[in-house]
């Protein structure tokens, strides 16, 4: 004993880490309650979005009154009042086509507040919310309900349904033949355009020609002696042949489509028109009396008659209108089905992209490439990707993908290769692929002493780069590629030389292939050597080792790189601005025209639906609360996408029991 403390040891015992293991505990308490936090602020402020809050009459202590819900209670300081504190309340009154629809009122000009008997609330198509209270309704036929009968709110139901159907059956039409009809018409114009432009000496009475057909189509049956005249400079210019006739025959065809879809137009009309066969008069609660057109009227309910089942029915069923809407009112209104597809479509084509790059770059660089400097480097270079900033990679997605792969297939190389040359370095890209396939055979080289197997490994790398590349340039500057929408692109109509969902998915893929590399990197090294060896005594290949062998048992940590690829990719805005979204769309990247996958079409985002509606929305106060729904929903599809890769990772993990993971 006296030994040890000459040597300056301490005989008492001295607690062994016990406070670290507390300050440890209490770092993932504090990391815990801010992500709870976190999701209890998005969570409570989004679901007050669809539940229904009680309607007060206000009544303010200069006379005036407002019918309001109370959206906020805050304590504000007021500089003027010695830096004192006052109550004031966030009041919702609607009607946005009378006024502004919120409110701040401080607590002393508040005279009373009750809650406003029989009052109702509606949504509208095309003016927000509305809260009043209903006079009467006038139908199409000249009927007259009162709001004291019975029958009222029966009848009013019976509106807005007809209202929603024919609503629907126009939707039906204008996105089906409709959108047909401008499909081909579409092509006729092109036609035209491209007529033009292939006559240059021609192009301005080809102008001329078509602008007289436009005038001549808008003139009415009461302007014949017009017609005429102009008819006959029409056919002037085409009694001349050539590109006149062409452009001639090209009308006439436009003609006859427009008679085919003729009767769509009509009923379509019609159908919108029946929506504005019936009006609803109301008063506001001042006493001042408006009309609006009842069909426009989406739902109505009066919140403060409800009970609790009555709330909870009203919060499933407009959580449900947001969920499978489309925007509206600026997106203050309606639902985000786009952003959701939009969002859905792209993580999928994301994680299609990175999880076969990223997982074949890391068993290369773990299982064959020699350990030396250069794959040093490349693990250097793949860990340093991981920071850089998301907007870089945007800059490199536009000018990448969208300006050189986009126009590449569209139009084609700008400057292609001569014939002669391209044959040339064809001859040289034949002659590294035949060594580069030489040298792979490990069984050719086992017995061959002169080549080191490091060495050889090294060339194999070097030849696969210089390989690639030579492929890529033999492919851009191919002489016999002119690209699939070449006449497009000289108009300047690009297809796929404009953003679009694809290469805002490959941009993200690029983003998010160091996480997959890293994270399969680990996952291979985890698998133990003795199974390795194993596999290997008896007489499996390398290849058939880590084919049958080490993937299964690593699949689980290779998942676990794609969860964390997708939870990056999916919430990501700012690369996006760049290559493809933007904050309205009229049709989704899926849909049931073929051929159904539509990757050159822009699309919806959440995470830019969020930053468009809380940054760039006119009405923010309004924009306010979508904002916290669309984020819940955002995190919502992240999790269902993650969930079920760390399903498929946990059924993984049970059949391998050999990876320690």
């Amino acid at each position: 004993m006296s030994e040890k403390k000459s040597k300056g040891f301490d005989t008492k015992m001295r607690p062994a880490g016990e406070m670290y293991v507390w300050l440890c505990g209490m770092g993932l308490a504090s990391g815990i309650i801010m992500v709870i936090g976190l999701l209890w602020i998005i969570v409570a402020n989004g679901v007050e979005v669809f539940w229904p809050r009680p309607v007060y009459q206000v009544k303010m202590t200069d006379g005036s009154v407002v019918a309001a819900s109370i959206v906020e209670d805050r304590e504000k300081k007021v500089a003027e009042a010695g830096g004192d504190f006052k109550h004031e309340y966030k009041l919702f009154t609607g009607n946005k086509d009378v006024g502004p629809q919120f409110r701040y009122v401080d607590h002393d000009a508040i005279e009373s507040m009750d809650v406003a008997e029989g009052i109702w609330m509606a949504d509208r198509e095309g003016s927000g919310k509305a809260i009043f209270y209903p006079v009467e309704l006038t139908l199409a036929d000249g009927k007259t309900v009162s709001a004291e009968s019975p029958e009222f709110k029966a009848e009013l139901q019976g509106v807005i349904d007809a209202a929603e159907e024919a609503r629907h059956q126009a939707e039906v039409i204008d996105k089906g033949v409709i959108r047909d009809y401008a499909a081909e018409n579409k092509e006729l114009v092109f036609e035209i355009r491209l007529l033009q432009n292939n006559n240059p000496d021609e192009r301005k009475d080809l102008q001329q020609m078509d602008e007289l057909y436009k005038r001549i189509n808008m003139l009415g049956a009461d302007a014949q002696d017009q017609r005429a005249e102009l008819m006959k400079e029409y056919d002037e210019l085409a009694s001349r042949g050539g590109p006149f006739a062409q452009l001639m025959e090209i009308h006439d065809r436009s003609t006859t489509l427009f008679k085919e879809y003729e009767e769509y137009f009509i009923e379509s009309d019609a159908l919108k028109a029946s929506i504005k066969t019936t009006t609803l008069r109301y008063k506001l609660i001042d006493g001042t009396e408006r009309s609006y057109t009842a069909g426009e009227i989406l739902n109505f309910y009066q919140p403060n008659e409800f009970g609790f089942l009555d709330k909870v029915k009203f919060f499933i069923a407009h959580f449900w209108m947001f969920v499978t809407d489309s925007p509206r009112e600026g997106a203050t209104e309606g639902g985000i089905f786009p952003a959701i597809i939009g969002t859905f479509v792209m993580t999928v084509l994301m994680s299609a992209a990175v999880m076969p790059f990223g997982v074949l770059a890391a068993i290369y660089l773990r299982e064959y490439a020699a350990q030396g400097l250069f794959t040093q480097a490349v693990r250097i270079a793949v860990n340093n990707l991981a920071g850089v900033p998301s907007i870089v990679y945007g800059v490199f997605g536009l000018a990448f993908f969208v300006y050189g792969m986009g126009s590449w297939i569209d139009s084609g190389a700008e400057d292609p290769m001569a014939v002669a040359s391209w044959s040339i370095w064809l001859i040289v890209a034949i002659v590294v692929l035949v060594a580069l396939l030489v040298l792979a055979q490990e069984g050719l080289w086992k017995t061959r002493t002169w080549m080191p197997n490091k060495f050889r490994q090294q060339a194999v790398s070097g030849l696969s780069i210089v390989f690639i590349v030579l492929l890529g340039c033999l492919i851009y500057y191919s002489p016999f590629f002119n690209g699939f929408f070449a006449d497009r692109a000289m108009l300047n109509e690009p297809t796929f030389g404009s953003g679009g969902v694809l290469w805002a998915s490959l941009t993200l893929a690029l983003m998010t292939v160091p996480v997959v590399v890293v994270a399969t990197e680990e996952a291979l090294a985890a698998v133990p050597r003795g199974v390795r060896e194993a596999s290997l005594a008896c007489g499996a290949s390398k290849w058939q080792t880590i084919q049958r062998i080490v993937m299964p048992a690593s699949a689980s940590g290779i998942l676990t790189g794609l969860i964390l690829a997708m939870a990056r990719g999916a919430g990501e805005v700012a690369p996006l601005m760049l290559v493809g979204v933007i904050n309205h769309v009229e049709e989704l990247p899926i849909d049931a025209s073929y051929p159904f996958f539509h990757f050159e079409r822009k699309f919806m985002h959440l995470g830019f639906h969020i930053y468009d509606l809380g940054f760039q929305s006119p009405d923010s106060e309004a924009a306010k609360p979508m904002v916290f729904a669309t984020t819940f929903l955002l995190i919502v599809l992240v999790v269902v996408l993650n969930l079920g890769a760390i399903l498929i990772r946990d059924h993984l993990r049970k059949k391998y029991a050999t990876g320690t993971f």
